[in-house]
């Protein structure tokens, strides 16, 4: 499945996501999900424990694996691609994990559980420079040529 231009913040905390699952259990199978340039976080899971595989996170705005809320699945085969110009503009991480929805540190509240294995990071660029050459030198690529 192919979720494109999703995802909208309302306002801080109230925000909608490429995907999000509320409590999802692990009877469910979710494999297979692409989220392309996401408004806000690529997949967020508000508990629940369903385990997911091969998702792709592709130019998101924000975070692009975020769980919350004790959420419990495992999660494998993982592509989250930034792209070299809008990603973290908002602060954002390919990864956000928090126990509960404030965010607290305390080890009695609900912790998140997840396990993430088979991770592919491909991230942004430290300055825009850097975004240029990467944009200059692909813009010169040809796949014929095999002196690269």
């Amino acid at each position: 499945m192919r979720i494109e231009f999703g995802g909208y913040p309302f306002s801080t905390d109230n925000e909608i996501n490429g995907l999000t699952l509320g409590s999802v259990g692990s009877g469910t199978t979710l494999e297979y999900i692409q989220v392309s340039c996401a408004g806000d976080d690529s997949f967020e899971w508000f508990g629940g424990s369903v385990n997911a595989k091969h998702l792709i996170a592709y130019h998101g705005w924000d975070d692009d694996f975020d769980t919350d809320n004790g959420f419990s699945g495992k999660l494998q085969f993982l592509l989250s691609v930034r792209h070299p110009r809008i990603a973290d503009t908002s602060n954002s991480n390919s990864f956000e994990s928090d126990n509960n929805a404030d965010g607290s540190t305390n080890f009695d509240d609900a912790m998140v559980s997840s396990g993430f294995e088979k991770v592919t990071y491909i991230g942004a660029f430290a300055s825009d420079s850097d975004a240029d050459n990467w944009t200059k030198g692909w813009a010169n690529f040809d796949p014929q040529n095999t002196d690269y």
